[in-house]
């Protein structure tokens, strides 16, 4: 290809300096940066923020890598809280309810569950009708005696009573009280729910008590 050629003022005696299609600004520079002493450097390819650049054109980025829960760890979590284990779970025509009695490491629960939600409350106590201590009282639980206390259902529902492992009563022991109209469930006698095994010694004690006051 052929060029027009012209010398550039100040650079008499040097090679001329080629003009055309590549542009004469451009080597105008680099004669410049010749004569000051500083070598010439290309000039860098644009860039765009958020996009790389391939062969001068834009490229998509690599996918995003969004970091995944590990199940394995969460299910390894889970095993160190312990599992539930279920003690009893009974169903009862008289008031339609299911007593259930769970534990695990930390406590124990006892749930007692309607068929049908309806105003009642769980008029309840520990072992042999004990009151239980404040610490043991479920929200909205009023005292009505020395024996007894009396929990509402929520929505009608649900009573669930929660006890520490290392202070938990051996059974608790309750009868339902209906609001509207006023009935009271006590199953011929009361409901238990039995949460640790008897304990022989009080066992023995309340026979030898009850063959007191009944001799033969």
């Amino acid at each position: 290809m052929l060029l027009n050629t012209r010398r550039i003022a100040g650079h008499c005696g040097r090679s001329p300096v080629p003009i055309g299609r590549a542009g004469t600004a451009r080597h105008v520079a680099r004669a410049h940066k010749r004569r000051s002493g500083v070598a010439a450097s290309p000039t860098p390819a644009p860039r765009s923020a958020g996009l790389g650049y391939a062969g001068g054109r834009a490229a998509p980025l690599p996918p995003l890598r969004v970091a995944q829960a590990d199940p394995q760890a969460a299910a390894s979590g889970a095993e160190a809280a312990g599992p539930k284990e279920v003690l009893s779970s009974v169903w009862y025509d008289a008031g339609a309810i299911r007593v259930t009695a769970t534990r695990d490491d930390a406590e124990y629960v006892v749930e007692v569950a309607a068929d049908v939600a309806r105003p009642m409350v769980l008029h309840w106590a520990l072992d042999d009708w004990a009151a239980p201590p404040d610490e043991f009282l479920p929200p909205g639980t009023n005292r009505v005696d020395a024996k007894a206390v009396q929990t509402p259902f929520v929505d009608g529902r649900t009573v669930s009573l929660r006890f520490p492992a290392d202070r938990a009563p051996e059974r608790v022991v309750f009868v339902l009280k209906e609001l509207s109209p006023e009935n009271w469930i006590n199953n011929g006698s009361q409901f238990t729910a039995q949460i640790k095994p008897p304990d022989a010694g009080k066992l023995l004690e309340k026979v030898l008590s009850l063959e007191g006051e009944n001799p033969a």
